[in-house]
């Protein structure tokens, strides 16, 4: 094989590497709620076990958000691996004003979390249990070390 063949076959090789490992994070809404889900991200992308991840939701709200409950759970190739619940006012400023807003979430990944396809599920409901919104983000931790 000449030089010419070896890069055009590296060339193909990386583009079908990066064509099976999108840039970003796929996020779509689970459920309609009272705000308005207009994306989703993850960073950094991809993700690396043993670092820091932040999500953002963005929303648009109709109404102000004095409080409520925040319900995280991550599913690795369809297994359950981890879920929280807690105050909404302690991952987000409250009162959350009408309006566009980036929500952020963070956490701090375990070493041992094994690299692959992640579904995050992030999901919220006021004080009065009304769904505010529900979002799947799909991320990936990376296969290579941090």
């Amino acid at each position: 094989m000449t030089a010419a063949n070896n890069k055009v076959v590296a060339t193909l090789l990386l583009a079908a590497l990066l064509a099976l490992h999108p840039a970003t994070a796929d996020w779509r809404t689970c459920d309609e709620g009272e705000f308005d889900v207009t994306g989703g991200d993850v960073e950094p992308y991809p993700v690396r076990a043993g670092e820091e991840v932040v999500f953002h939701v963005n929303v648009t709200s109709g109404a102000p958000i004095t409080g409520g409950l925040l319900e995280v759970w991550v599913d690795y190739l369809g297994f359950h691996v981890y879920s929280s619940q807690g105050d909404l006012c302690e991952a987000v400023a409250c009162p959350l004003a009408a309006g566009t807003h980036t929500l952020t979430f963070r956490q701090s990944l375990p070493k041992v979390a094994p690299p692959g396809p992640y579904l995050g599920v992030f999901q919220a409901r006021n004080q009065g249990g009304i769904l505010l919104f529900c979002i799947d983000i799909n991320f990936r931790i990376a296969v290579w070390p941090a």
